[in-house]
């Protein structure tokens, strides 16, 4: 009976110890899940930091209002996640530079209602183009062409070798991403104010007619032919050849560059006026086309 008994005892024995092994083992392995699926969080929080300062530079200088990712979005099941930047002018002296300070952060609210988040701050620069870059009231990569009463009011500047990157400090698809209208040759209409993209299809041209009133920068990507009774202050840009008839009132510049070097034709009451104020006023849209990070750090 006493071996017995002993048998019994260290059986037992053996079987608490076990099954404390066994209780450690699976605590660890819960704790370990839980470990991953914060670091997962956290990960996640960073994520969401980044797209918030993406946003926020893609922006300017706009700030980016705090956004909800969803599951589908790829926020982890039961988590609530979202994201936000805050976009500040940094004062400077540079007169063809700005900076803006962009403050980030990204937030995971787990199932039990602990917040995991991380804040990202960058510096970011714009650069404005210099406006004595345009430096004639009409330039064209072919000849200029005067029928009837136009007035060209500064100087004429044909066969030019323009250089859109140049002029604009930033490449055409840098300025188109960032225009304030897209239109295209069937649905150009006001307002062309800010930045006014038109993208003309290769075997189409852009007719303008009746009363327009336009202000900033107007870039037409392909022939353009202007007519009727128009007014426009600032830059006009047409990447293809380009028309001038009727009554038309033009206070900036006027350039006109294509691969062929088309002539460009001005006829009927058409007055051409350089303006570095107007030029300046249209170039102060462009700043946020051609910018860049400078200065990037995590803050927790």
């Amino acid at each position: 009976m006493n071996k017995k008994g002993i048998a019994l005892a260290v059986a037992l024995w053996a079987v608490a110890v076990l099954s404390i092994i066994i209780a450690s083992l699976f605590i660890k392995v819960i704790n370990e899940r839980q470990l991953v699926k914060r670091h997962v969080n956290t990960v996640k929080s960073f994520w969401l930091a980044e797209a918030a300062l993406s946003q926020g530079f893609i922006n300017l200088p706009d700030s980016v209002s705090s956004t909800v990712v969803t599951q589908a979005e790829g926020c982890l099941p039961g988590a609530a996640c979202s994201y936000q930047a805050t976009v500040s002018l940094i004062p400077n002296s540079d007169p063809q530079h700005n900076y803006y300070k962009i403050d980030a952060t990204g937030e995971v609210i787990l199932p039990g209602g602990a917040s995991l988040s991380t804040e990202l701050s960058a510096t970011a620069q714009t650069e404005y183009p210099d406006a004595s870059n345009f430096q004639h009231a009409i330039e064209s990569n072919g000849d200029i062409i005067e029928k009837g009463s136009v007035e060209i009011n500064g100087t004429q500047n044909p066969n030019a070798a323009l250089n859109f990157s140049g002029l604009f400090t930033a490449t055409k698809d840098e300025i188109k991403n960032n225009a304030d209208h897209l239109y295209t040759e069937d649905n150009f209409a006001e307002p062309v104010d800010g930045i006014t993209w038109v993208e003309v299809s290769s075997d189409q041209q852009l007719k303008t007619a009746g009363n327009l009133q336009g202000e900033g920068i107007l870039i037409v990507n392909g022939d353009c032919h202007i007519s009727g009774t128009e007014n426009f202050d600032g830059i006009i840009y047409v990447i293809g050849g380009l028309t001038i008839t009727g009554t038309v009132d033009i206070n900036g510049a006027v350039l006109s560059g294509s691969e062929t070097n088309i002539d460009t034709e001005l006829k009927g009451n058409v007055a051409v006026t350089y303006d570095p104020s107007a030029i300046s006023e249209a170039l102060s849209n462009v700043g946020y086309s051609s910018k860049e990070i400078v200065a990037w750090q995590r803050i927790y």
